[in-house]
């Protein structure tokens, strides 16, 4: 097996910066997503582009990837890939810290693990939750970063408090919309929430990691903000990179510039040590995808290209 780090393959296709990246399920495809204002998807194995879509802002792609969420000044549709049909779109009354064609919002928009939900979060006055089948809003609540249990069953919100004061987490059934538990957590000023595949643990982009079933506090991680985390498939890893080349253009004016952080780290959630950092970007990276074996991480970046390296030892 290779060292880990050693970069398996660069991907070259876009002609921007790459905002995005994601695995399909069965691991046999990539998909990423640039300001060059196109989709990619190719093939993990051979690497051979598959398709290119045009699209002005992905945000998310339905766990079977035959749906995805999509969108752009104010307007958010979910559209099947196969045959290109809108099932269904949604005005944005305001959209909160990202505007239209800054860097995707893809973790404000999220889909519960049988593609039954959406999850937005990205309106600065509410939290919406969908009815794929439907269109349908089932339910709203105040501005909070959202998590998806694994079963799809349960979603996390976290209430940001915008200061180092306590935060509240709230767990739902999304069903019934009953509050299965609640408790508060170090403060919180980043606006991201992630659920460990196992269910034992949340991370905020803050880098508080706690129990998710008591709010226990585990362990705070020595990294920037992250708009983004991914988990490892068995949930004793996490990887995180530097948000702030993420920030909108009014606070950071240039997204690629070379300043930004090149950087990947990979944390041990148990001991909180670092374990590695990925160091083959040349500019900032904008997100970060682990394979659904565990055996490989992509990173998309600034520089134009998503770099597919080898993961640390499962």
């Amino acid at each position: 097996m290779p060292l880990v780090g050693t970069t398996l393959y660069t991907y070259q296709g876009h002609t921007d910066v790459v905002y995005g990246v994601d695995w399909s399920r069965d691991g046999k495809a990539i998909a990423s997503w640039s300001r060059d204002d196109t989709m990619k998807v190719w093939n993990a194995t051979t690497f051979e582009l598959i398709s290119t879509n045009p699209m002005a802002l992905v945000m998310a792609w339905s766990p079977d990837w035959q749906l995805m969420a999509s969108g752009d000044a104010g307007m958010l549709e979910v559209w099947e890939r196969s045959t290109g049909r809108t099932r269904f779109e949604y005005a944005m009354p305001v959209l909160g810290i990202n505007g239209p064609n800054e860097l995707p919002v893809k973790k404000f928009v999220q889909w519960s693990s049988d593609g039954k939900y959406l999850a937005n979060a990205i309106s600065s006055s509410s939290m919406q939750v969908w009815d794929v089948s439907t269109g349908k809003t089932l339910f709203s609540e105040p501005w909070s970063a959202v998590a998806w249990s694994s079963d799809g069953k349960r979603l996390a919100l976290l209430h940001l408090s915008g200061t180092d004061t306590p935060a509240k987490v709230q767990v739902l059934d999304v069903a019934t919309q009953d509050l299965i538990t609640s408790y508060m957590v170090p403060g919180s000023n980043y606006f991201s929430l992630w659920w460990s595949p196992d269910g034992k643990y949340m991370v905020s982009g803050d880098g508080n990691v706690w129990n998710a079933a008591t709010g226990e506090h585990i362990a705070t991680y020595q990294f920037s903000p992250a708009w983004s985390i991914a988990w490892s498939p068995n949930s004793q890893y996490f990887a995180s990179f530097d948000a702030s080349q993420g920030l909108p253009k009014a606070l950071n004016q240039q997204l690629n510039t070379t300043s930004a952080d090149p950087t990947v780290h990979v944390w041990n959630v148990l001991t909180g040590g670092e374990v590695f950092v990925y160091r083959g970007h040349t500019t900032g990276v904008n997100d970060v995808a682990w394979s659904p074996d565990g055996t490989k991480i992509a990173s998309a970046s600034a520089d134009m290209t998503v770099k597919v390296w080898q993961a640390v030892a499962m």
